[in-house]
């Protein structure tokens, strides 16, 4: 089984089991242990490399716009992101979780 249809059939596992949770508490308790892994897979993102000052990213920002900028700082848990005016109307700098953004191949984009 590859890694694409093993990841599926986890995710559908783990689908089927939160339905037949009936209990507020015991669903609270899976929403704070989903909340502490997104800071986990955040958190080693930054620490892991993943991502450096300088380079282009991608990320879906307020009312589903793609944006696309430039990391200029990582922070503890998030990545700063400087964004260009490109006639989308949010120039400025975002603060977006690493989890969040894509790299963007410059030679596809220049292109």
């Amino acid at each position: 089984m590859d890694k694409g249809s093993a990841y599926t059939a986890a995710m559908a596992a783990a689908v089927d089991a939160i339905a037949q949770l009936t209990d507020k508490g015991d669903i609270m308790t899976l929403f704070d242990a989903l909340k502490a892994q997104s800071r986990r897979l955040d958190q080693r993102a930054v620490d892991g490399g993943e991502f450096e000052v300088g380079d282009v990213v991608r990320f879906t920002g307020r009312r589903k716009r793609i944006l696309t900028g430039t990391v200029t700082r990582l922070n503890q848990r998030t990545v700063t992101v400087h964004c260009e005016d490109a006639g989308n109307g949010v120039p400025g700098d975002w603060r977006v979780h690493a989890g969040g953004l894509t790299h963007v191949d410059r030679s596809i984009d220049a292109g």
